[in-house]
């Protein structure tokens, strides 16, 4: 079942929850919340809603945080030539 929620911020929030498993996501507009999550559904009901690969929080150290960050997001940066060893 989807929850689509209006959002302090004037965005409207979706949230699909299925088997224990939530996904969720921010739109400008209702009717794009609304069709992003009856696609969720529709996928999480066949069976193709893969697993969410996020890591609690409290079971990664600092280190592995700021390693992820410098491997994924500084590398994407326009100073990533500049800012690598």
């Amino acid at each position: 079942m989807a929850t689509i929620v209006k959002r302090p911020s004037g965005k409207w929030q979706a949230t699909v929850r299925k088997d224990g498993q939530s996904r969720s996501k921010s739109f400008l507009k209702r009717a794009d919340a609304t069709k992003w999550a009856c696609e969720t559904e529709l996928s999480a009901d066949r069976g193709l809603l893969t697993p969410d690969l996020s890591v609690n929080a409290s079971e990664m150290t600092l280190g592995e945080v700021l390693r992820k960050y410098r491997d994924n997001i500084t590398s994407e940066k326009r100073c990533a030539d500049a800012c690598s060893d």
